[in-house]
């Protein structure tokens, strides 16, 4: 398997993960789907939000790998994507998402660190580009741009699960 679909297969367990989180709490709620068959379509839709409960909240759900090792997160604004003399960006990520919350998840961490997707872009709004490269299978270079963002920072805006769980309810 691919890194692509790795990262895909791992991303989407995080989302099964957060969207059981969600229905054990009695939220009805569902993954982001498409019958879109135009690839490029299928992953711009797909990439606006991952769930949708059944009141129209949408939440973006984020797992990095090494974000426990490192004490941070990568948060991705914009895709490059190069072949031979050919470059195009994407917007990817928080610069397109239409999410009202993220939902990030760290590899030793049970639970979930939820955020308000307008104080995430607040926040990240002054911070440090970055960008990080990966050559596919096919020999194009992939460059992600984000900024890595402090769990420390996180944390201060975070919303605990219950707290979002009553938000959701309306409690």
């Amino acid at each position: 398997m691919n890194n692509f679909n790795n990262d895909f297969e791992y991303g989407r367990e995080y989302e099964n993960k957060f969207l059981n989180f969600l229905q054990a709490n009695n939220i009805v709620s569902k993954l982001n789907e498409t019958e879109e068959t135009d690839y490029y379509k299928k992953m711009f839709i797909l990439s606006q939000y991952d769930i949708i409960t059944n009141n129209n909240i949408k939440i973006e759900v984020k797992s990095d790998r090494r974000s426990d090792a490192l004490g941070s997160l990568f948060v991705e604004i914009i895709k490059k994507r190069i072949r031979g003399a050919k470059e195009w960006t994407f917007k990817s990520g928080l610069s397109l998402t239409t999410s009202d919350y993220y939902a990030f998840y760290s590899p030793n961490k049970s639970e979930p660190y939820i955020i308000d997707t307008k104080i995430l872009k607040q926040i990240l709004k002054n911070n440090k580009y970055y960008e990080v490269t990966h050559i596919t299978e096919k020999g194009d270079t992939i460059k992600y741009g984000g900024i890595i963002l402090p769990v420390a920072t996180l944390l201060r805006h975070t919303i605990a699960p219950g707290e979002f769980i009553t938000r959701l309810k309306g409690v």
